[in-house]
């Protein structure tokens, strides 16, 4: 399904900030995908979304990133404002301007490519910073990638996407790892693995691990692992990869 840029926006919009709202203030240290922490991830996308109502109101680049580097004082406050102003300079810029990012001047829907992706790419660092899963919103993985994938080479130019799979395999494994290790620590310090334990224990007793089973044979007979297959192929993308794993690895992503 294709959005248009306006719904693109607005899509991508909600989808960042119910992540950001879904991680508590303890996670902020975290480290995430793209080797900062939860709390910077958030700190970067306020002063991109300032930077971005600045120069679709006809600013500079100079004027455009002047005094963004002050993180702020309420990041989800500042995270809601800020967006909201994105989305009505979006809303409000004229389409057939050219404006003057910092990398070269650019036209609106070169401009509006690269903010979805801030959005997308840095909710999802996000959320696996916080071990809270590693999903992309399928709709919103399918309309980014349609957008990014004839600029890919251009993008790789300018240093935006990552070019290494080498790097993106050592920068995944490192941060799933530590995001493990963190879940892990959070886990020991509140019981909750060896209520896991017991559940389990639970589970074989009382035959739920059979109830299970009995549900997967289920599935099997009313067409729902058909249905998953179908929706999995949808989302695949060249030589076999899922459309999230392909569009991860241009921005320098792992998901494993």
């Amino acid at each position: 399904m294709g959005l248009t840029l306006t719904d693109f926006l607005a899509r991508a919009t909600a989808d960042f900030l119910a992540r950001a709202e879904a991680i508590p203030s303890a996670a902020f240290g975290n480290h995430t995908p793209c080797d900062v922490s939860v709390g910077e991830v958030m700190d970067h996308v306020v002063a991109g979304n300032i930077f971005a109502a600045r120069l679709l109101a006809g600013a500079s680049a100079a004027e455009a990133t002047a005094d963004l580097d002050t993180p702020p004082a309420d990041r989800l406050a500042a995270l809601h404002t800020t967006c909201a102003a994105q989305l009505a300079a979006f809303a409000d810029a004229d389409r057939g301007s050219v404006f003057h990012h910092p990398s070269r001047d650019i036209d609106y829907a070169t401009f509006a490519r690269f903010r979805l992706g801030e959005l997308v790419i840095h909710g999802w660092d996000l959320t696996v910073g916080a071990g809270q899963g590693n999903g992309l919103d399928p709709l919103l993985a399918e309309n980014l990638w349609t957008l990014v994938e004839p600029h890919l080479e251009e993008m790789q130019a300018m240093g935006t996407y990552g070019t290494s799979s080498d790097r993106r395999d050592r920068r995944g494994r490192r941060t799933m790892q530590r995001a493990t290790e963190e879940r892990d620590q959070r886990d020991r310090e509140t019981g909750q693995l060896a209520d896991g334990a017991e559940r389990g224990q639970q589970d074989r007793v009382t035959g739920r691990l059979a109830d299970g089973a009995e549900r997967g044979q289920h599935d099997q007979e009313t067409g729902e692992l058909a249905d998953e297959a179908e929706r999995g192929s949808q989302r695949a993308g060249l030589g076999g990869e899922l459309l999230e794993d392909r569009l991860l690895a241009a921005y320098g992503r792992a998901c494993e």
